[in-house]
C-alpha cells in the first residue's frame, strides 16, 4: 500500500564508525593499490568497495500491454510517481495477483 512512510533518515548516518559514504562516478578502480578515483578527483584508499552501476527502466516493446501499464522503477522519481498512481486507486482496490486462483 503506498504511503508507508517517507524517509527520514540520511542514509550516511546508518554506516558504521570510519565508513564513508561516497556518492560519485569512479574513473578509475586500481584493485592492486585499493585506490578508487572519483571523477570529483580525491582519490579515496579502500578496504572494501562497493561498485553499485545502477540501472534503467525499460519497458520491453514486445511484452503486450506494458507500454500502457507497466511502471519503470529504476529512479527515485520513478517511485515516486508510482506512489502517486498508487494513491488514485480505491481504498478497497486488489492486487489481480492477490485474488485467489
Amino acid at each position: 500500500m503506498a504511503r508507508t512512510g517517507d524517509a527520514t533518515i540520511d542514509y550516511g548516518t546508518l554506516l558504521g564508525d570510519g565508513i564513508e559514504l561516497v556518492v560519485d562516478s569512479a574513473t578509475l578502480i586500481d584493485t592492486a593499490a585499493r585506490r578508487v578515483r572519483p571523477a570529483s578527483g580525491r582519490a579515496l584508499d579502500y578496504d572494501y568497495v562497493v561498485h553499485a552501476v545502477g540501472s534503467i527502466g525499460t519497458t520491453p516493446p514486445s511484452v503486450p500491454g506494458a507500454a500502457e501499464f507497466a511502471v519503470p522503477l529504476a529512479e527515485f522519481e520513478d517511485a515516486e510517481r508510482l506512489r502517486a498512481r498508487q494513491e488514485e486507486l480505491p481504498r478497497d482496490a486488489q492486487s489481480p495477483w492477490s485474488a485467489a486462483g
